[in-house]
């Protein structure tokens, strides 16, 4: 059977190029809708999460990074009263005495004290970095952080914790990083 002959219509070749011209417009617009424009939202999705967690990253490596802190100046002798140790008492056993009668007057037992043996000069005076642990109430604890507050020997708290003591909740447990203050033998 020749062209001539079939039955139903028959296209030109402009026609035939104009519909398969169409035909690949359509797969074109079909392949972008399906494969390529949600791959673009992908990886602009990717980008900006990319992005936000980089800065959630940054914020968070700055909270947690160590902060040097200044050194507290020395208070002048004026403006302080140092703790005066007892004839023949050592530093360290009168700042053990102290802390042990400010636990005492409180109502919280001190279940450590390590005092630095290393002394910082300070003119007239001389100081000493403690750490203490102690226990107790909560009216306990927050008595003896108030005793500290007011003793003049103690300045500068650099460190803090407080958490619930392991065999009984209603007792606290509190370490604390301090600083006091002696007037030098």
């Amino acid at each position: 059977m020749t062209r001539a002959q079939q039955p139903g219509v028959t296209l030109s070749r402009r026609d035939r190029r104009l519909l398969l011209g169409f035909a690949f417009f359509v797969e074109a617009v079909l392949i972008t809708m399906l494969l390529v424009d949600p791959a673009i939202s992908r990886l602009n999705r990717a980008r900006d999460l990319e992005a936000s967690t980089r800065q959630a990253h940054a914020q968070l490596a700055a909270a947690l990074a160590p902060r040097e802190s200044a050194p507290l100046p020395a208070p002048s002798e004026e403006h302080l009263a140092p703790l005066v140790p007892a004839a023949h008492e050592s530093p360290t056993v009168a700042i053990q005495r102290l802390l042990a009668s400010q636990a005492a007057r409180a109502g919280a037992r001190l279940v450590e004290t390590k005092v630095d043996p290393q002394a910082e000069d300070h003119g007239a005076l001389m100081s000493h970095t403690v750490e203490v642990s102690l226990k107790g109430s909560y009216e306990a604890v927050a008595a003896f952080i108030g005793d500290l507050e007011a003793s003049e020997p103690v300045r500068g708290v650099a460190l803090f914790e407080i958490a619930t003591a392991e065999e009984a909740t209603e007792q606290l447990q509190a370490s604390l990083t301090l600083r006091v203050y002696l007037r030098k033998p």
